[in-house]
């Protein structure tokens, strides 16, 4: 689905906001952006929480939008 609103641009600067962030800090980032609902972090493979971080590559980080009609 196409969403105005965000634009190829805006998820770029997701990943690289989200690169290096351990899982607490990156759903308090998530969570601090007025225009999403709800999300849903998955970080692989599943380490030890103290060891969990979002990868530094953004290459890595897959940003995937969906919209509740």
């Amino acid at each position: 689905t196409y969403l105005p609103s965000v634009h190829a641009g805006c998820l770029e600067k997701i990943k690289g906001d989200l690169a290096g962030r351990n899982p607490q800090s990156a759903q308090d980032y998530l969570s601090s952006l007025g225009d999403i609902e709800s999300f849903e972090l998955k970080i692989w493979p599943n380490l030890p929480r103290s060891l969990q971080r979002v990868p530094r590559n953004t290459g890595r980080i897959t940003v995937r939008l969906e919209t509740e009609e």
